[in-house]
């Protein structure tokens, strides 16, 4: 990368603070991610394993799985039976708003204590990052939506504070 690339990059970034004018975007958002993979060499979903459970309309499943792929995250289910996924990490269940509490798999999710959010919770937490996402929690699972936050949180920090400096001054980094 030469020095004025670094430089145009920079000077040239799309960069306010506030929402967009329809309250869905925070404009500080797209260079709050750009940094975050500057600085780990992941995206926003570093780390995440998600189950699927139900219909995604909006946003479609097509669109969440890529966008979770791009930002490093991983699907781990889209369709039952779940049960080889229940203990093994699960930070997210994706739940269908349809999806009632009696349901036998949400029933097996909040058994093992893994969070269930809406499809929309993954659009905010990317597009709003530090906005309040409680709407978009189901079945009061709001306590371990936080601490799988925590987790992830604490795998990028445990991250950035293993990697090593390069030896080699021969690239010249921005």
């Amino acid at each position: 990368m030469k020095l004025e690339d670094c430089w145009m990059k920079k000077k040239y970034e799309w960069y306010k603070k506030g929402l967009t004018e329809d309250l869905a975007t925070d404009l500080e958002a797209p260079r709050k991610w750009r940094l975050l993979r500057e600085r780990t060499g992941h995206g926003a979903f570093y780390g995440m394993k998600i189950i699927i459970y139900g219909d995604c309309i909006v946003p479609p499943l097509d669109t969440l799985k890529r966008a979770v792929k791009a930002g490093d995250g991983t699907i781990l289910a889209t369709s039952p039976p779940y049960t080889r996924f229940l203990n093994s990490g699960v930070d997210f269940a994706v739940v269908d708003e349809t999806m009632p509490l009696y349901d036998m798999w949400v029933q097996e999710f909040l058994r093992c204590e893994i969070p269930c959010i809406l499809p929309d919770y993954l659009v905010a937490y990317v597009c709003k990052p530090g906005y309040p996402r409680d709407n978009y929690v189901q079945y009061n699972t709001h306590t371990w939506v936080e601490r799988s936050l925590k987790k992830l949180a604490d795998c990028l920090e445990e991250l950035v504070a293993d990697m090593v400096p390069p030896d080699d001054n021969s690239k010249m980094e921005c």
